[in-house]
């Protein structure tokens, strides 16, 4: 693939209109830029440029068309420029389209359009007048149910009441259910909070009693005398968390584990301190604080485990962290209203985990890779091309795996490993990788990178 300047990048984009914030994504990989000149020549807006919407939809060709379909991209390129495609909906149909055709046959324009409903448009005037018709159908229950029917529900239903819906604004069906929902039921009253609440615990109560009938799993038997105190929150995390049969220790485990923590179970808040909490987090401070203890309450008896949570700021990468977001994390855990039992930093035990790398090189479990970070994501693009079956994998191996997993020894692997550690090696030109499984459909198991050094001993 050939190589542009920053500067030649840049050009390009600003003619384009493409957003602050694209542009430096694009211009920061060392794949997207080069295929969005590609696709813009196609297009026929590299010289003379385009609107930004436009350049958002030849951005997404750019980003999601696979390399094995290439050829399509003069065909997609055009029906974007001529307006024909003309949304991320129609888009996204016309790539599915392509996706599924042989790279070595042709599709017709009139194949591509009658797939992504070119043609098929539909006025604002239209959509609200059809979408206060599926209201109409509905009124009786809206106004028993008022604010707590299910608007999702009804908006699916817009979208096949007329081939034209499909292909509408989804926001705007969505913003006019509201408003004649609105105008129908008038502003919310606290007996439409008080009805939601009602429903929601309805809801609870129906979950934790499924959820009671099995929330042992391998761990042993509940009491259901005792059980019932704990029972309602810890089915509620448990029917959440989506636990496979994997995650249940067998009880030989458990009794290990009761032997070196003395009965104590402690969890971990792990965030990492190169920005602020975000809804995630508080998800995660739910779950580590309470939610994992009080799903143990099912197999103690009723009686939630003696307990502990750790927060662990994952400083591995000094590049992007600050004391700023240190303190407003635990400033914010705390407003939360959890409290940690003891705050804990990774960077305590960069000796340890530096050795756990040098003991997986020494049994073979990992090893030292020279790939770039572009090179490492090209490879496993390669392998979400594959199909999942032995033959396939096997025959594209030599395509997405590293050569150096097998071919480096042990002892190079250590001694370049020490040698990134006493900063012999430009940063970022070597990393260590864990040796994993390329046949797994999970990307996380591609030989994940574990090891990466700056000017001083980091952990990724």
């Amino acid at each position: 693939m050939a190589s542009f300047t920053v500067e030649e990048l840049t050009e390009l984009f600003t003619r384009c209109n493409m957003e602050a914030k694209t542009m430096k994504s694009a211009i920061k990989s060392k794949k997207i830029g080069p295929k969005f000149i590609s696709v813009a020549k196609a297009a026929g807006v590299h010289d003379t440029g385009c609107e930004r919407s436009i350049t958002n939809l030849l951005y997404m060709v750019a980003t999601k068309l696979k390399t094995t379909h290439e050829a399509f991209t003069t065909q997609i390129a055009q029906a974007i420029t001529s307006k024909r495609l003309d949304s991320n909906q129609r888009l996204t149909e016309a790539l599915k389209l392509v996706h599924n055709t042989n790279p070595s046959t042709t599709l017709t324009d009139q194949e591509i359009d009658v797939a992504c409903g070119v043609g098929l448009d539909i006025s604002e005037e239209e959509l609200i007048k059809l979408v206060t018709e599926q209201v109409d159908h509905i009124k009786t229950e809206l106004l028993e149910k008022r604010y707590t029917y299910q608007i999702g529900g009804l908006q699916r239903v817009c979208t096949t009441c007329d081939p034209r819906m499909k292909w509408a604004n989804g926001k705007l069906i969505r913003d006019n259910l509201m408003r004649l929902q609105l105008e129908l039921l008038g502003p919310k009253t606290e007996a439409d909070v008080e009805m939601a609440k009602a429903l929601k615990q309805s809801s609870k109560k129906k979950k934790g009693g499924k959820a009671k009938k099995d929330t042992s799993g391998t761990q042993g038997e509940t009491k259901d005398s005792a059980s019932d105190s704990a029972s309602v929150d810890g089915s509620i995390f448990m029917s959440r968390a989506r636990l496979p049969k994997t995650a249940y220790n067998t009880a030989e485990a458990i009794e290990k584990h009761k032997l070196e923590t003395k009965g104590i179970i402690r969890t971990r808040f792990p965030p990492e301190p190169n920005g602020y909490l975000h809804i995630g987090h508080a998800k995660a401070c739910n779950l580590n604080f309470e939610g994992a203890f009080n799903m143990l309450a099912g197999s103690n008896g009723g009686v939630v485990p003696e307990h502990e949570t750790y927060l662990r700021f994952d400083d591995t990468n000094p590049k992007a962290e600050s004391k700023e977001y240190i303190d407003n994390i635990v400033e914010n855990v705390k407003w939360l209203g959890w409290t940690p039992s003891k705050i804990t930093h990774s960077s305590d035990h960069f000796q340890t985990l530096y050795d756990f790398g040098e003991r997986l090189i020494t049994q073979g479990d990992a090893f030292v890779c020279d790939q770039t970070a572009g090179e490492m994501k090209e490879c496993k693009d390669r392998r979400r091309e594959c199909l999942n079956t032995k033959e396939d994998l096997e025959k594209a191996r030599p395509l997405y795996e590293s050569k150096h997993r097998n071919t480096r020894s042990n002892e190079e692997s250590l001694k370049l490993f020490r040698e990134m550690r006493d900063g012999k090696h430009d940063e970022g030109t070597l990393t260590l990788r864990l040796k994993m499984d390329w046949n797994s459909p999970f990307p996380v198991m591609w030989d994940t990178v574990s090891f990466s050094f700056l000017q001083k001993m980091q952990m990724i």
